[in-house]
């Protein structure tokens, strides 16, 4: 009953006030499919979206000041709903990121593919003149030193923890960067009804994999403050095959 009584406070804590992440911890949300990368559209932006390559302009994706995206179709017969899976945050939701599910032909991002089974296009030689910019997961973990970030981004990047972007799992923790190499442990994700949480920290980075070191926390109390449990240090495959990331950054209010 202790037990249970400390997770029902835990809960309250984190999910009152429009789910509310005080202590900045990484927790997995399963959102589905995440696609290659991210568009950041700044506030009023107004981009064309299309069905298919014959560049017959079907409406408008425009990003509502300050959160949500809104579809403008000029065919009402076609419209759907917005999915929320299709977007993506770093630091706080009050900047909501759009997933990119792949590159059509070429010439277009696939985007609201949870939205609309087949998406729809966004073309990509339009993004710049609307002031859309496209980050791969990649860059965002791996080197975000060497990426501009818009301002919006930046001011909730900076403070954003991170941690393993894996739903209700692990992930193996190697001595080198192959799976070639032994498992150390295998690092477990911070769900919501978990009494502990681990913090990560990239240390170096190998291709796809990242040299990391991991502090895991039990809660103390209800302020922010934990006793440490363990640390450890290894390697961990930071992107997948599929280009998803396998760790990624809090958000400190969903």
């Amino acid at each position: 009953m202790k037990y249970l009584f400390s997770v029902l406070i835990l809960f309250t804590i984190i999910f009152s006030s429009k789910a509310e992440n005080p202590c900045n911890i990484m927790t997995p949300k399963n959102t589905g499919e995440w696609g290659i990368g991210i568009c950041y559209f700044p506030e009023n932006a107004k981009v064309p979206f299309y069905f298919n390559e014959k560049d017959t302009i079907a409406g408008y994706t425009i990003r509502n000041k300050p959160y949500k995206y809104r579809l403008d179709f000029l065919n009402d017969s076609l419209a759907f709903k917005i999915n929320y899976h299709d977007y993506n945050w770093i630091g706080h939701s009050s900047t909501h990121l759009l997933k990119v599910y792949g590159v059509y032909k070429e010439n277009y991002y696939k985007v609201f593919v949870q939205s609309n089974n087949k998406g729809v296009l966004i073309k990509i030689n339009e993004l710049s003149q609307f002031g859309v910019k496209y980050f791969d997961y990649r860059s965002l973990i791996l080197d975000p030193s060497k990426i501009e970030l818009p301002d919006e981004m930046e001011r909730h990047f900076r403070y954003a923890n991170i941690g393993l972007n894996l739903y209700k799992s692990c992930i193996n923790l190697r001595q080198g960067p192959s799976t070639d190499h032994d498992i150390i442990t295998c690092i477990k994700s911070n769900d919501w009804d978990n009494m502990k949480h681990t913090h990560m920290k990239i240390i170096e980075k190998n291709g796809d994999w990242a040299k990391i070191e991991t502090i895991t926390y039990k809660w103390k109390d209800y302020e922010c403050h934990f006793y440490e449990l363990k640390r450890h240090r290894g390697w961990v495959k930071a992107i997948d095959s599929n280009e998803r990331p396998n760790i990624w950054y809090s958000v400190t209010s969903y």
